[in-house]
């Protein structure tokens, strides 16, 4: 199983407020993670209200501190209005491509919920993904805040489009809670959970407790067909220094984006709180 560490910021939207404490959190994390092949770093979850080249700082100013203590894995960078590359707020991708973070091994994240998020995202996305690594680290089949009526529709153009271009992605969300948006019906984890790990060899019997009995309408159709095999990060041949100072004299060059989008991770997260606009916890 991947395990992606999310600074989750929603309000305020400007991630220098927290830039102090990202530090402080991040050094603890990649200090004792760090050598873990099966962890990414996603350092801000959702910038909103400030410009591209304020989310680039940001990020050029905590990437060197995780690479102190974790010269190696990937790390997330949130991208302009709530991670939609900037179409939220009215611009494009084209500002990320113009002017990329400077710092190896990174991917940029975006989120969409296909209820709300129609032709405009998925054709900002296709475009993105020509020109940079991109990891789709929330979406929902529904409305932007996880309920209301969900668009099987949209959803199946996104879920096409990111298998096409191996991009990685992490459905919203993994729980039995009231929302459409839950994987699981209402109760499931009462019961004793939705039940052993399944035999990816066939399709789950209909009504079985890893099948449809127990899973929503969403749930069974950004399961199917069965994926998501965990595949180890690869790794530079050379063999990681043994001490923090050793390893910050390697050279560590690019690496981790390529080995993702060869091999799509496909998870799903866990619920969230009150009900706000493409947030998640």
């Amino acid at each position: 199983m991947y395990v992606i560490v999310d600074w989750h910021m929603l309000d305020p939207g400007d991630p220098h407020h927290n830039l102090a404490r990202a530090k402080t959190f991040f050094t603890e994390i990649a200090q004792r993670h760090g050598s873990k092949t099966n962890l990414l770093y996603e350092i801000a979850n959702e910038p909103s209200g400030v410009s591209w080249s304020r989310i680039k700082s940001y990020a050029e100013q905590l990437v060197p501190v995780i690479r102190a203590k974790d010269p190696e894995t990937p790390v997330l960078v949130g991208t302009r209005a709530w991670s939609s590359f900037g179409v939220s707020e009215g611009a494009t991708e084209s500002e990320v491509v113009s002017s990329p973070v400077n710092a190896a091994n990174i991917m940029y994240t975006f989120h969409f919920y296909a209820y709300s998020h129609r032709d405009e995202y998925l054709k900002t996305l296709s475009r993105a993904a020509d020109k940079l690594p991109v990891f789709v680290t929330e979406f929902g089949t529904q409305n932007y805040a996880g309920e209301g009526s969900d668009d099987f529709t949209m959803t199946q153009k996104y879920l096409d489009l990111m298998a096409s271009k191996k991009i990685s992605w992490v459905n919203w969300n993994f729980s039995d809670d009231e929302r459409s948006g839950a994987v699981f019906k209402t109760g499931t984890c009462d019961k004793g959970g939705p039940g052993p790990a399944p035999d990816r060899s066939s399709p789950p019997a209909s009504g079985s407790a890893t099948g449809s009995g127990r899973r929503t309408t969403s749930g069974l159709l950004t399961r199917a067909p069965p994926r998501g095999r965990y595949v180890p990060l690869a790794r530079p041949a050379a063999r990681r220094a043994s001490t923090p100072a050793a390893r910050k004299s390697q050279a560590v060059g690019p690496r981790a984006h390529g080995a993702l989008r060869r091999a799509p991770v496909e998870l799903a997260a866990g619920p969230r709180g009150p009900p706000r606009g493409e947030n998640r916890t």
